[in-house]
């Protein structure tokens, strides 16, 4: 018991416990997305080992409350939280409060369902959500001229009870890949 009182000792474990805290502190400001300009406009951004690259911009004002920056800031710290929680494995296109949204869901199965808990994003009434999905997708292959080359181990979407999902951790291995 007298070598734990000792003063090294305790100097060890001051340094040892500090280094735990620290470490996790520093984790935890390390956001794997960020709400910022891109091309001059407010674009909500992935973390890649290249550094940043834009998800989706934010060009339309939907309301004068929702704002292409509110919008930017909202979704962001919407696909922060879900990333956090280990919730953005997938994204799907869904309905929540008779809207047409996006979502992130942790895993594929008729269980994994749009909520006001997992929402991305909410798009504007009347539009297929699949579609808006794809189109995002889509958006930035055509920007950068790209040609996905999808072979067995990059499967990007998953087809579940009759659900497209997309699996977001390749989404952003390609986006890393073309950058």
């Amino acid at each position: 018991m007298k070598y734990f009182c000792h003063p090294r000792f305790v100097l060890v474990w001051i340094a040892l416990i500090a280094s735990i805290i620290l470490g996790q502190t520093a984790k935890a400001n390390e956001n794997d997305f960020k709400c910022g300009f891109s091309d001059g406009e407010y674009a909500t951004s992935v973390r890649t080992s290249r550094g940043w690259s834009p998800l989706v911009r934010w060009v339309h004002y939907t309301s004068a409350e929702w704002t292409p920056e509110k919008r930017c800031v909202t979704v962001t710290n919407r696909f922060q939280g879900l990333a956090d929680n280990g919730w953005l494995n997938y994204i799907k296109g869904g309905e929540v409060n008779n809207l047409p949204v996006l979502c992130g869901v942790e895993a594929t199965g008729e269980e994994y369902q749009c909520n006001d808990k997992n929402l991305l994003l909410t798009l504007s009434p009347g539009t297929d959500p699949d579609e808006a999905r794809d189109r995002l997708l889509d958006t930035r292959a055509r920007e950068k001229n790209i040609i996905l080359d999808l072979s067995d181990d990059k499967k990007l979407t998953s087809f579940v009870d009759g659900e497209t999902y997309v699996n977001f951790n390749m989404l952003k291995k390609i986006i890393e890949e073309h950058e």
